[in-house]
């Protein structure tokens, strides 16, 4: 892959389509985290995401080769970081805000339910997500599904790969086994069919990929 001047920067695999929806396929069978973990689990990602040597940067050189291969400043690459390890501290926020009135939180037994109101669950099990290389303040945004208990498979964009990679490596080490989260790049066509496999779909682009 080049990064922004268009010098070669790095190398990147391409998963095939059976791979993935092998995992997929794993993701569906395996129960999700439970509720009450998920968010230790997720505070310990952030300090792992900040602190730990990662594909063999600290977070400084991740910034500085994130920067260099998408072409945004330093200071946007340390901005859109901030972002992503004060969601995974926090990230039940959003979430608790969105549930109406009355319900039970997701991850709570039916039967103990409020009676006079209403279970929140989740719609599905396996979350996509086709990621923009514009920012890596992107990948702040599918932590919420991560926490309601979708399995979730990240399809990295070709220009920010180096994100969703510190991420997902700093999650799995954090204690989210690959059962629950994978990181899959690949092509147009295995895209097409993460998402075509998946129950919810997190996907940025042009006009072509909205048709």
């Amino acid at each position: 892959m080049p990064d922004a001047s268009g010098s070669p920067a790095l190398e990147l695999a391409s998963v095939p389509g059976l791979v993935v929806s092998h995992w997929i396929d794993q993701l569906r069978a395996s129960a999700p985290l439970p509720v009450a973990d998920t968010a230790e689990v997720l505070r310990k990602a952030a300090d792992v995401f900040e602190a730990q040597e990662i594909l063999g940067d600290d977070l400084a050189a991740h910034e500085r080769r994130t920067a260099a291969l998408t072409g945004a400043t330093v200071t946007v690459v340390r901005e859109c970081d901030r972002l992503i390890t004060e969601t995974l501290r926090d990230v039940g926020r959003a979430p608790s805000a969105a549930r109406p009135t009355g319900c039970a939180p997701v991850g709570t037994p039916v039967p103990t339910a409020p009676s006079a109101g209403a279970a929140w669950c989740r719609t599905g099990d396996v979350f996509a997500v086709h990621a923009a290389g514009s920012s890596p303040g992107v990948h702040a945004m599918w932590l919420e599904a991560l926490a309601l208990g979708y399995r979730v498979v990240v399809r990295p964009s070709t220009r920010d790969p180096l994100t969703p990679f510190r991420l997902v490596t700093a999650l799995r080490q954090a204690g989210v086994p690959p059962t629950q989260l994978v990181v899959a790049p690949c092509d147009h066509a295995t895209a097409d069919l993460i998402i075509e496999r998946s129950d919810r779909a997190l996907v940025y682009g042009g006009q072509d990929v909205v048709d």
